[in-house]
């Protein structure tokens, strides 16, 4: 029997998509551009509103795979095989765009473009699965899970990175001791995204009430305020570019994307007609996210289309509309083409 599909789960999957393709043009100049312009101003709001994204993707990965059970060969012939396949066909793709010899070309793939440590990153967590489901059995022991990795991955380094910019020097020094001492203990299975995967379980999973829903809102419009303001604050502390506050692995960032998760499976979806478009936009969005750097840089390079092309503040969003209209259709293609509908998108 085919398991019933979650609607925000599309809705929020075309959102992270498109604010992928957003955050890339609102960064491909920022850590060029004079800190003290207008211009990077632009990069830096349009930046920080858009962080919510690969926390997005990977919080729904783990609510999708994380309540059911999926046998080890299943996972590794099925899910970890398809991804492994889109990586090296695209990174195929972009290592022979990018051109040089053999040798080039092969270290090229192995090493995939920018953007490709995500599926990378997801092949990671789709291995570990198997390890987590004994976790999420027990909803105290994914609570305890998540305490422990939002103190280690989130608060202990975003702590040691505040009294870096802005505290007295003494003071950043003996935070700065501490937290050598707090890494003697190797926290390490419970850091890095493995809290968004069974966080974006967790959230799925959990019933909030409409005070508790209000407080998060709040909570992550704050996040985004911190986002912005803090990287601003800091770069124009120091004169260079300071882009710690735009990290997956930050307080700020993390209440973006609870308060946009929370948002979305609460919101009352009322009309069939957008939600059979974004389905679509869903199921191409995955190839979409794949090929967008190649749009982009063809764009550049080839027809000097960026974001400079006039006032970012309307070239980021009108040419995050044409790129991802562009790379939606161009996955949408490649999905009718036999074996590579089922490996490449």
């Amino acid at each position: 029997m085919q398991e019933k599909r979650v609607q925000y789960f599309d809705y929020l999957r075309v959102i992270a998509t498109f604010a992928v393709m957003f955050l890339h043009l609102s960064a491909y100049f920022w850590s060029t551009a004079d800190v003290n312009s207008f211009e990077w101003g632009v990069y830096t709001a349009y930046d920080g509103l858009v962080r919510f994204a690969v926390p997005i993707f990977v919080m729904i990965s783990g609510a999708l795979f994380l309540p059911r059970d999926i046998p080890i060969k299943k996972l590794y012939s099925k899910y970890i095989l398809r991804m492994l396949t889109a990586f090296l066909i695209w990174s195929t793709v972009y290592a022979v765009v990018a051109g040089g010899g053999i040798k080039t070309v092969i270290l090229n793939v192995l090493k995939g473009h920018y953007h490709m440590w995500f599926v990378l990153m997801i092949i990671g967590l789709y291995m570990c699965i198997p390890l987590i489901k004994p976790i999420v059995r027990d909803m105290k022991l994914v609570k305890y899970f998540l305490v422990l990795g939002v103190i280690f991955t989130l608060v202990i380094p975003e702590i040691v990175q505040l009294t870096h910019d802005f505290a007295p020097a003494s003071i950043y020094t003996g935070i700065s001791a501490l937290n050598s001492e707090v890494k003697n203990m190797n926290m390490h299975l419970v850091v890095g995204f493995v809290g968004y995967f069974i966080g974006g379980y967790y959230l799925s999973e959990t019933d909030f009430s409409r005070k508790q829903r209000i407080a998060i809102y709040i909570a992550g419009l704050i996040g985004v305020a911190s986002t912005i303001l803090l990287t601003y604050a800091a770069t124009i502390k120091s004169q260079t570019a300071v882009k710690y506050y735009f990290g997956n692995y930050t307080v700020n960032v993390m209440l973006e994307a609870v308060a946009i998760f929370v948002f979305f499976k609460y919101h009352n979806f009322k009309s069939d007609k957008i939600y059979k478009f974004i389905l679509r936009l869903s199921k191409y969005s995955f190839g979409a996210y794949l090929v967008h750097p190649l749009i982009l840089e063809i764009l550049d390079k080839s027809f000097g289309i960026n974001a400079r092309i006039f006032n970012p503040l309307v070239s980021i969003p009108v040419l995050a509309i044409i790129v991802f209209t562009i790379s939606t259709i161009i996955s949408l293609i490649v999905s009718y083409i036999p074996v590579l509908k089922k490996y490449a998108v």
